[in-house]
C-alpha cells in the first residue's frame, strides 16, 4: 500500500484506458481511478465494482488497463442492456429493429409502423449516446420491400443499375430519417431473414442470366454501400463476412484475397 502523498498517477493517452491505485489516507484505504476520458474512468470504476463482488471487499488495486481491442461489439435492446454493454466494456452496440423496419417505405402499413418503430429506437439510441456507445443498425442483405424495386423499374439482377440505385436508396432514405444511427452493418450471403411483406434476394449468386464472377458481386456491393453510408453521411460501415457454405469468402483465402 502506498504512503500518504506518495500517489504518482501515470498520463493515460489512450480515452478507454484508466488505472486504479489503492492509497491509505488517515490510516482507510482509498482507491483513486485515473481514466483518459470519462469513459476510461467509468470502464475503471466498473472494474473497481466487479472486484469488489469478487471479494466481497475492497481490495488492494494497483493496475493500468489499457483495451487491446478499439472496438467491441454487442447486442442491446434496452436501457438495462445498454448499461450491461458499458460495464463488459463494449464500444459499439445493435439492437433489434432492422433496417426495414426503420425505412420511411411509401407503402402501408410499413409506413405507420415504422414512423413509431424510429421513435421508439430513437430513444434508445440517444441513451446510447450518453454511455458513449455507438449504436449500429443490422441486417442480412440483400432484403427490400416490393415497392422500392416498382419504383425504380429494377431487376434484381447485379447486372441492372437500377437495381443498385434502389439498393442505396433505400439507406439514404434510412440515414436521412435517422440521423442518430451511427452506422450500419451487412451480412450479405445466401441465408437471409426477412418477415411481412419483405424479400429477399441473393445477391452474391441469383440474378438472371448474370454472369458476374462473386468477387465483382461483392466488390460491387461493398462499393454501393459505402459510397451512401460513409461517402454520403460519413456514417460507419461495418460488412461482416457471412456464408453458409465451405468454399467461399472468409471460408477459402484465396476467395477473400480475389474479393
Amino acid at each position: 500500500m502506498a504512503k500518504k502523498g506518495a500517489l504518482k498517477l501515470s498520463n493515460i493517452d489512450d480515452p478507454q484506458g484508466y488505472e486504479i491505485r489503492t492509497i491509505d489516507v488517515k490510516n482507510n484505504q482509498v482507491l483513486v481511478v485515473n481514466g483518459g476520458s470519462v469513459l476510461g474512468e467509468t470502464y475503471g470504476l466498473y472494474w473497481i465494482w466487479d472486484r469488489l463482488k469478487v471479494n466481497q471487499k475492497i481490495p488492494e488495486m494497483n493496475c493500468t488497463r489499457i483495451p487491446a481491442l478499439r472496438i467491441r461489439y454487442t447486442n442491446a435492446n434496452n436501457k438495462k442492456e445498454l448499461r450491461h454493454a458499458l460495464r463488459y466494456g463494449a464500444t459499439w452496440v445493435t439492437g433489434s429493429y432492422t433496417s426495414n423496419q426503420l425505412v420511411p417505405w411509401n407503402v402501408e402499413p410499413e409506413r405507420t409502423q415504422n414512423e413509431q418503430n424510429r421513435k421508439e429506437l430513437r430513444g434508445l439510441i440517444n441513451y446510447a449516446h450518453d454511455l458513449h456507445l455507438k449504436f449500429i443498425v443490422s441486417e442480412d442483405e440483400f432484403s427490400y420491400h416490393p415497392s422500392l424495386l416498382e419504383e425504380f423499374g429494377a431487376e434484381l439482377n447485379p447486372e441492372d443499375p437500377a437495381f443498385w440505385d434502389a439498393a442505396q436508396t433505400k439507406y439514404r432514405r434510412l440515414l436521412k430519417a435517422m440521423p442518430e444511427i451511427d452506422g450500419i452493418r451487412f451480412r450479405t450471403g445466401e441465408s437471409t431473414r426477412v418477415g411481412g411483406n419483405f424479400k429477399a434476394f441473393d445477391v452474391m449468386h441469383e440474378g438472371e442470366h448474370c454472369d458476374w464472377s462473386l468477387a465483382k458481386r461483392y466488390r460491387t456491393f461493398v462499393k454501393k454501400m459505402y459510397d451512401v453510408i460513409v461517402g454520403e453521411f460519413d456514417k460507419i460501415y461495418y460488412q461482416r463476412t457471412w456464408v453458409t457454405s465451405a468454399h467461399e469468402q472468409h471460408s477459402v483465402a484465396s476467395v477473400f484475397r480475389e474479393i
